[in-house]
């Protein structure tokens, strides 16, 4: 597993190894790796994760999903950066030898100035493995893109970043099929009007027909808000969280430049926060900031 912390994390290893008991019956190896002189220049370290004491390849595996879930939760729970630059297959972590169950190994790289402890790093990670949840995809897709979005360069990919992360974590649900035959009767009559006859029109025609069907399924706006509610009880946050959504279409859609963005996105973030302890049923680790 590629793993890459942002510019908020100083892992302090005394030695090239830390070797750390996980989740109460396993071992963590963290192993200091060399970095190009281009990470270098933007503070980026790598390190190599090794887990290991799986008795067969397949709880080598399962260990290595629980613990994308576990590096992630590090990434909320403690409001640093992660991101996942290889993937191997399905999944960016590899284990090492299907053949003597020897283990899972990832590697990773960082960018770093507060001092994290590797006991520190293990136990906020071990509290999300030691959940053994499976949660939704949808749920991990969100994660990583929040927990990369600080590796981005300009404020507004950053921003970009995180609202991807909340519409990530955000499914459309459908209206049902009553829903669908109103809207099909619409599509039809519309396509019948006399107003978009001829051949000339059959493109248009065609896209305000599939438009109006398409309305069987909540927009994605609708489906931020209605997720952020099952989390987050706060109006206030519902009605940010609604107008963030509305500047990050400006900015994709009309090129919107945004005065002081940077307080947009570091409430996001800790919306974000919120919503993942939720979900896992967990403390963060540092506290929400007030602004």
């Amino acid at each position: 597993m590629s793993l890459i912390l942002g510019s908020n994390i100083e892992l302090e290893l005394s030695e090239d190894e830390a070797r750390l008991p996980f989740a109460d019956e396993y071992t963590m190896r963290i192993v200091k790796e060399h970095s190009n002189p281009r990470e270098q220049a933007i503070f980026l370290k790598r390190v190599a994760i090794h887990l290991e004491a799986f008795p067969s390849a397949s709880e080598a595996e399962r260990a290595g999903k629980l613990l994308i879930l576990s590096l992630l939760w590090v990434a909320a729970s403690k409001r640093v950066t992660i991101a996942f630059g290889r993937w191997t297959g399905a999944f960016p972590f590899a284990i090492r030898d299907r053949t003597q169950s020897a283990g899972m190994s990832m590697h990773g790289e960082l960018r770093t100035h507060f001092n994290v402890k590797p006991e520190e790093f293990s136990s906020v990670a071990s509290e999300a493995y030691g959940l053994g949840k499976d949660v939704e995809p949808n749920v991990l897709t969100s994660m990583e893109f929040y927990a990369s979005a600080r590796m981005e360069v300009t404020e507004r990919a950053r921003f970009i970043g995180l609202m991807t992360a909340l519409e990530a974590l955000a499914m459309q649900r459908d209206y049902g099929d009553e829903i669908a035959t109103l809207l099909a009767n619409l599509a039809s009559q519309l396509e019948l009007a006399p107003a978009l006859a001829g051949a000339e029109k059959a493109s248009l025609r065609s896209s305000l027909s599939s438009r109006v069907k398409q309305l069987r399924q909540e927009s994605v706006r609708q489906a931020i808000i209605r997720t952020l509610k099952q989390y987050v009880a706060d109006k206030d946050i519902a009605r940010f969280v609604d107008e963030a959504y509305g500047v990050r279409s400006k900015i994709l859609h009309e090129g919107l430049k945004v005065a002081e963005l940077h307080a947009l996105t570091y409430r996001l973030e800790d919306i974000m926060r919120q919503i993942y302890a939720a979900i896992l049923g967990l403390p963060l680790a540092r506290p929400i900031q007030p602004m």
